[in-house]
């Protein structure tokens, strides 16, 4: 298992992280009759972060269904595991938006129902750098 630098920064990225959202969404694909949209999942992250999430050409005006917030807290919660036993404190917003394109490049259409765009990337407008304190 390694974690590698995204560009030239701190933040930090790696297969723990990646393979805690992996599990999530594969696990929550499998039990639905119908695969979530991208929006959903977007939502969801937005709604558990406290922060603007996007990803271009997704509409998240409607909210997420409970599983699909309940598994999107789930991978929250084993990514923050992730990171505090790799390097002893929780991801910052960036690791955690990384984490999720990273786990969904070359997986969407195993996972997800509806439209969605060629790449899949999580962005957000929020100047913080830390999560805000949210119950996830």
């Amino acid at each position: 298992m390694s974690w590698w630098p995204i560009d030239d920064g701190e933040d930090i990225i790696g297969d723990p992280g990646a393979d805690a959202v992996d599990q999530a969404m594969t696990h929550l694909a499998a039990t639905r009759s119908a695969k979530p949209t991208l929006a959903n999942i977007v939502r969801a992250l937005s709604d558990m972060l406290g922060i603007p999430v996007e990803v271009a050409g997704v509409d998240t005006s409607e909210a997420a269904p409970g599983d699909v917030a309940e598994a999107v807290g789930r991978a929250l919660r084993d990514l923050d595991a992730a990171y505090r036993r790799g390097f002893d404190r929780p991801p910052r917003i960036r690791e955690v938006l990384e984490t999720f394109t990273f786990s969904f490049a070359g997986t969407a259409s195993r996972r997800l129902s509806g439209p969605r765009p060629d790449r899949i990337a999580f962005t957000t407008t929020a100047r913080e750098t830390a999560i805000p304190r949210r119950p996830i």
